[in-house]
């Protein structure tokens, strides 16, 4: 589970932002083949790496540059009208409500690195916020 690595990195307030973020993105896997490619997946696979290296990520935003590169961001979805998803906009759920998903996948991530950063950096300082009330 994620939560209990982020424990063991001793980063677990990141754990509703990863929450929150990978709602997101909630059954887009089923346009994904293969299960190693699945967003949940690739998340668990980014923090053991860390944990098998026997290190931590040097900051948030290193642990953020990461996650920010993973390969199913390189997935688009649009509907047939053009209409695109946004995915740090609106869920990938709600999305397909409103229409067949057409899905292809790309080379790189949408949103772009910094973008996912930003969202990370904002949702950080919420829970940081949270703890200090």
């Amino acid at each position: 589970m994620i939560s209990d690595r982020l424990v063991e990195l001793g980063m677990t307030h990141w754990l509703p932002v990863l929450h929150t973020w990978l709602r997101q993105y909630r059954g887009l896997e089923q346009h994904i083949d293969c299960q190693e490619d699945w967003p949940e997946y690739l998340v668990i696979e980014c923090l053991d790496t860390y944990l098998a290296s026997n290190t931590r990520p040097a900051s948030d935003a290193e642990l953020g540059d990461a996650l920010s590169r993973l390969d199913f961001l390189t997935w688009r979805v649009r509907h047939e009208d053009g209409e695109r998803w946004k995915p740090l906009e609106e869920t990938y759920e709600s999305f397909v409500l409103d229409g067949v998903p057409i899905t292809w996948q790309w080379d790189t991530e949408l949103p772009e690195p910094a973008v996912t950063w930003a969202y990370f950096a904002e949702h950080l300082e919420a829970v940081k916020a949270a703890a200090c009330r």
